[in-house]
């Protein structure tokens, strides 16, 4: 059992604070550290450690790098576009994605839909986690089916059994009373995995594979609070993404099947160049056999979030002017600065009204606040000179109350390569409350995390009736230079199922679109292909860095520019082009 004590209350509890630790088989480091009293221990890398809240006065304070990032939602034409037709028409292949689990980490699913049960009418959800405090049982007083997982002791497993006991009753909630609340979920599932409808108006990618399904929980409120995310936004931390990764792996070794896992969900946190340490656990597993993971480039070009300054050198005196235009209804928000080492890194703020706060002392580690009298705002800054996972500086901000208006940052260069840059990010448009954003903006390196990581097919979307790309799909490429996004799929009004929660109804359908839409439209892809590889035997090695190269070399070219560029990647995915490359090398 991965515990360090039972003490499983702290996953949900506000009295308690998470830590995700990079702690190399070294629990004495996170004792020292931390304190803790419950760990959940992911593999001999890394871990998440509860531990009493109220630390230090800061919240998290000081040990901002440990905290979980905080991730949002990205939100039968593509069958024919993706060549997945063609190649189920193909006798000797005919995929349809049997053999293979499709793992869905998300907002749950209506477990309920025609479109994930089998023709007999049982259930094609091999395993479902929901990570929220259960209940004790119905309105009845009878006990839900189900258990909390081995693994990790908190939230609630359901089983196929489970499943299919709850789906031949009158009442299926009343024994499985798991939900998709938002439908995010559900319309991902459906798209990657859902099965033919009656009328063949419908299908899924991989209409024969079977589902596992983690419905994450939401973040806890005070790092909400620490991060100033607004209350309304649908939010993860990233320790609980990193536990449902976790959870997936173990239901493959259980099942002994192959597994494309995809994400629904981005985060602007992190220095973008994929050594977050979500990204770094991906990056670590991408080349497991039979694992394949999907990420999605995000939805934030042309919000304004990112500003890029240095690149030719600073201006005058060394500094360049960095502003923010703070939006009328913007309770608070955070920021995060990052340089290129060894290049070193000063600020002053400018506030609206032209009060001016010097710079702190930015060649050590350090923090304060800055409390502006006539906006009634305070700033508080955090600066690292050595970032652990980067080795570059990164400088923290928090604006709690901002007064509207445009906010002046002077980034001034200390020490360092002249011209190295620096980079500055918003959180992603659902986190803000209002229009808040930089007055220059830089739509280049607006990949959102996980999608910056060397490991995982990042996918951007397009619209596949005009050929057009979708105009607010992520452009690379990473800080450091590394092509993302890897490739490109249908993602604009694409046709799926609806959360109605409705036991019994017919099936709904909706449109939606971004890049978490074409990030599911190609883990069914890989799916098809990992049932080609390692359940039909011939590739049996097959893992998440082999069928990027397959995609890759099969990818189609529809926009007359060169290949592989910051919006398209490598190209837009066709399964039909990877068995012709395959065909021809062989």
């Amino acid at each position: 059992m991965d515990t360090y004590e039972v003490c499983s209350d702290a996953v949900y509890s506000e009295a308690y604070d998470s830590y995700v630790v990079r702690y190399n088989n070294d629990l004495d480091i996170v004792e020292k550290l931390f304190s803790p009293c419950y760990l959940n221990i992911i593999n001999s890398q890394y871990l998440v450690a509860y531990s009493r809240a109220g630390r230090d006065t800061e919240g998290y304070g000081s040990s901002y790098e440990y905290i979980p990032k905080c991730y949002g939602l990205m939100d039968t034409s593509v069958i024919d576009e993706t060549g997945v037709y063609t190649i189920s028409n193909i006798p000797g292949l005919a995929l349809r994605g049997e053999g293979t689990l499709v793992g869905v980490i998300d907002t749950g699913i209506d477990y309920s839909m025609d479109m994930f049960r089998k023709r007999d009418g049982t259930s094609r959800i091999f395993r479902m986690w929901d990570q929220n405090m259960p209940e004790e049982g119905n309105e009845d007083g009878e006990p839900y089916l189900g258990r909390t997982p081995e693994i990790f002791l908190f939230g609630r497993e359901y089983t196929t059994e489970d499943i299919n006991e709850a789906l031949s009753s009158e009442n299926p909630y009343k024994l499985v009373p798991e939900k998709d609340e938002n439908g995010h979920g559900t319309f991902l599932a459906s798209v990657a995995a859902g099965g033919e409808n009656e009328d063949q108006t419908f299908r899924g990618i991989a209409p024969d594979c079977e589902l596992v399904v983690v419905k994450l929980k939401p973040a806890r409120k005070r790092l909400r609070d620490f991060y100033l995310i607004n209350d309304a936004a649908v939010c993860f931390g990233e320790d609980d993404i990193m536990l449902a990764v976790r959870y997936i792996l173990q239901v493959l070794q259980d099942a002994g099947r192959p597994v494309s896992i995809f994400l629904g969900v981005g985060t602007n946190q992190g220095g973008h160049n994929g050594n977050s340490v979500l990204e770094s656990y991906l990056t670590y597993l991408a080349g497991y056999r039979g694992v394949c993971i999907c990420t999605p480039a995000g939805n934030e070009l042309g919000r304004r979030s990112h500003f890029s300054g240095g690149r030719d050198g600073l201006e005058e005196m060394n500094q360049e002017t960095m502003e923010i235009v703070v939006g009328e209804n913007d309770k608070g928000f955070s920021m995060e600065l990052w340089s290129r080492a060894p290049t070193l890194l000063g600020i002053n703020i400018l506030s609206p009204t032209g009060e001016r706060h010097d710079s702190i002392s930015f060649n050590r580690d350090n923090a304060v606040t800055y409390n502006f009298l006539y906006e009634g705002t305070s700033v508080f800054v955090e600066n690292t000179v050595v970032e652990r996972n980067t080795g570059d500086q990164l400088v923290f901000f928090k604006f709690e109350r901002p007064s509207p208006g445009i906010w002046t940052i002077y980034v001034t260069e200390l020490q360092g390569a002249t011209g190295s840059g620096f980079d500055a990010w918003l959180p992603i448009e659902q986190f803000l409350n209002s229009d808040t954003g930089f007055v220059r903006s830089e739509p280049n390196t607006t990949i959102t995390a996980p999608g910056n990581a060397s490991g995982p097919i990042t996918v951007a979307a397009y619209d596949h009736y005009n050929g057009s790309l979708f105009v607010n799909s992520g452009r690379g490429y990473t800080r450091d230079g590394r092509i993302v996004p890897d490739i490109t799929a249908p993602g604009v009004n694409v046709y799926g199922g609806f959360a109605a929660n409705r036991a019994g109804g017919p099936d709904l359908y909706i449109r939606r679109s971004g890049t978490s839409v074409a990030t599911a439209v190609t883990a069914g892809i890989c799916a098809l292909l990992l049932e080609w590889g390692v359940t039909r035997e011939n590739n049996v090695n097959m893992n998440t860095q082999d069928i990027r190269q397959m995609l890759v070399r099969g990818a189609a070219k529809p926009v007359q520019i060169d290949y592989p560029n910051r919006s398209w990647g490598w190209g837009v995915v066709d399964l039909y082009g990877a068995f012709e490359m395959i065909r021809f090398f062989s």
